[in-house]
């Protein structure tokens, strides 16, 4: 720094502000999993992990064969389901396993290759990036027993709640991953079953009504969708089916315990930083330099952050986003990134530290 001073070029990486909190550190120790046997894990073991990427109140689609009858999840990137408790484990069991999920319920038996007991986890709901704080405190108070975010994928006319927003899904999802979930359920499906409860839910293919009436001598109308509830139903499943495929390439890195590697996250002088967090995991094993890290901002304004890290830095790439995307601006001898991120946006990066 003194060299470009004196050489009178100012110093672009100055004029940030730290953002107390900011830098997330939920699981130091190790990440509290379920396996894909059913069992719970504070290490990560390639061959067991598993990250739920789970579909909410499905039902069996019989029209599929029973054997296929949670084939449009499986092809939408969950690897999981949470049936509705109405319908027989065993129905619910042989859709699984022709569909390649798991099926996550509270009466699952020991042992069951494909039903697996919920109960396991501790599930807390994530409506609003206000949530997050509480997913954390869950996080924090609950070693050692894995703990997902339930994210609402669905609309409640009734209560005045609209289908979320692709934006605002990725934002939940991945704030809830930064917070320390080790597991996603999307709530939910849509079906006979939501329609009769009033919902909307996402679905590949929604029908404006399924004409099944569950309760007839209630006297209350299964809801009845229009075209702008059908094309918002179809376009947060796609949304979600995009992070599904995503977030479970991601998967090996989440499941880890956190990098030990130390750094500050700071903010432009003029901007907002109180949405901001980050969140730095190993790449693959103790002894590999590469890192992933994942910044979000649930803040409503776009903001210009600064990265600090407390060694050099070998390379650094944005993942997961388009090849002609800028890349960020380093100096990798001071090991410093900075970058801009969009309001409710989410950058991830590929690192090495020297």
């Amino acid at each position: 720094m003194t060299v470009l001073l004196q050489a009178g070029c100012a110093d672009r990486f100055a004029g940030y502000v730290p953002v107390p909190g900011a830098v997330q550190h939920p699981h130091p120790q190790g990440v509290a999993q379920l396996t894909r046997d059913g069992a719970v894990l504070t290490q990560f073991e390639a061959s067991r992990a598993l990250l739920p990427l789970a579909l909410g109140g499905a039902l069996v689609d019989y029209r599929n064969g029973l054997r296929q009858g949670f084939r449009d999840a499986y092809a939408a990137g969950f690897n999981a389901v949470v049936a509705d408790p109405g319908q027989p484990l065993t129905a619910v069991r042989a859709a699984a396993e022709g569909s390649h999920l798991l099926a996550l319920a509270d009466e699952a038996p020991a042992d069951d290759p494909v039903l697996v007991d919920s109960r396991a986890a501790w599930l807390v709901p994530v409506n609003t990036a206000g949530d997050l704080a509480r997913l954390s405190g869950a996080v924090r108070t609950a070693p050692g027993r894995p703990v997902w975010a339930l994210l609402r994928a669905h609309a409640d006319p009734a209560r005045n709640q609209p289908m979320p927003d692709p934006t605002t899904a990725g934002l939940l999802a991945f704030g809830a991953l930064a917070a320390g979930a080790s597991g996603l359920v999307w709530q939910g499906e849509d079906n006979y079953a939501a329609r009769n409860a009033g919902m909307l839910g996402i679905a590949a293919a929604p029908p404006l009504d399924y004409g099944i009436r569950t309760d007839p001598d209630s006297g209350r109308q299964p809801y009845r969708a229009s075209p702008d509830d059908i094309a918002a139903s179809r376009r947060l499943w796609d949304a979600v089916a995009l992070l599904n495929r995503r977030i479970e390439r991601l998967a090996p890195m989440l499941l880890r315990a956190d990098a030990v590697d130390g750094y500050t996250l700071a903010v432009a002088e003029d901007g907002d930083g109180s949405g901001l967090r980050s969140l730095l995991k190993p790449w693959d094993g103790a002894n590999d330099p590469r890192r992933l890290l994942l910044v979000v901002n649930a803040g409503e304004t776009e903001v210009r952050f600064r990265i600090a890290f407390d060694r050099p830095l070998g390379s650094i790439e944005r993942w997961q986003e388009a090849a002609e995307a800028p890349p960020p601006d380093a100096d990798r001898a001071r090991g410093l990134i900075r970058d801009r991120i969009p309001a409710r946006g989410v950058r991830l990066y590929r690192i090495t530290l020297q």
